[in-house]
């Protein structure tokens, strides 16, 4: 008889952590949809007024972080050309980013900030929500600086498709990874000569904590229970 019982039991443990497996694989894929839907959204809406309206993209950032906490923060890459690079930081600067400069950075070395190579065009991160007090370093860095980034960025950019980098180290520590998708926008009679020569070179990027992406959750079992 205690055999018999013991034997029911062990049945019972499997089939909830069989329902748990399901249930937790469900939630994942859930995540990542949303972050998905939420990464194009963005694409859309800054294609359509983040150049002339950037505080209503940061409004829109700090809405969906607020319900989506594995969600690191929403970056813009704009790419841009040699002969145009001086121009362009110059804007920027002028525009009110005065220390604003393009530079690369060594994430495989010593993690530390390095001038920039010489080739035909540079991919600055000119766009970053949230930004907390210390990071405003992040603007300017030259993503193909960093191979991992690079290889996605490409892909995306080929694809114009959303693509995700390798896991990587955030500086607090968690782990993460970046989703890029390019953004294509309608383009004005009033546009910048910049901005035409730029046309559909402007990527999203989206920088996933995973950490938080993961953490347990409750979830329901077949007797009414949950478990974390």
């Amino acid at each position: 008889m205690a055999a018999t019982v013991v034997g029911l039991d062990i049945r019972n443990v499997e089939a909830d952590l069989m329902q748990y497996g399901d249930a937790y694989s469900d939630h994942l894929n859930k995540e990542m949809v949303s972050s998905e839907t939420i990464l194009k959204g963005f694409s859309a809406l800054f294609g359509a007024v983040g150049r002339t309206d950037p505080a209503k993209a940061s409004r829109y950032v700090r809405q969906v972080i607020e319900s989506n906490p594995q969600i690191f923060a929403l970056e813009v890459v704009q790419k841009v050309a040699k002969s145009q690079l001086v121009a362009f930081v110059t804007g920027k600067r002028r525009d009110g980013d005065l220390n604003f400069t393009v530079k690369s950075f060594s994430y495989d070395s010593d993690r530390k900030w390095q001038a920039l190579k010489e080739k035909p065009f540079y991919y600055p991160i000119v766009f970053m929500e949230p930004m907390p007090s210390g990071s405003e370093d992040v603007l300017g860095l030259d993503v193909e600086s960093v191979p991992f980034l690079r290889q996605a960025m490409t892909e995306s950019l080929q694809r114009r498709a959303p693509v995700a980098s390798h896991p990587f180290r955030l500086v607090e520590g968690n782990l993460a990874y970046v989703v890029f998708c390019p953004i294509s926008r309608v383009f004005r009679r009033d546009d910048s000569p910049l901005a035409l020569t730029t046309q559909d070179e402007l990527v999203v990027d989206m920088v996933v904590d995973a950490t938080k992406l993961t953490e347990p959750v409750k979830l329901p079992l077949s007797d009414g229970g949950t478990v974390l």
